[in-house]
């Protein structure tokens, strides 16, 4: 079964310059998981097989 079935969300990640370019990461298929104690939001296994993302831009 494939894994976005059980874990619908992706997670997209980018890093701009002050010019609004750069590069990002894509997770398709993640589990989130809430931390109380520290009350931050955890990606579970985002780094398998993440989507490199180059020569990303800011358009109008």
């Amino acid at each position: 079964m494939p894994r976005t079935i059980d874990y619908g969300l992706t997670i997209v990640v980018l890093d701009l310059d002050e010019e609004d370019k750069g590069e990002g990461r894509m997770a398709i298929g993640v589990k989130l998981k809430l931390d109380m104690d520290n009350k931050q939001l955890e990606i579970e296994n985002f780094s398998s097989e993440p989507v490199r993302l180059t020569n990303v831009r800011k358009t109008s």
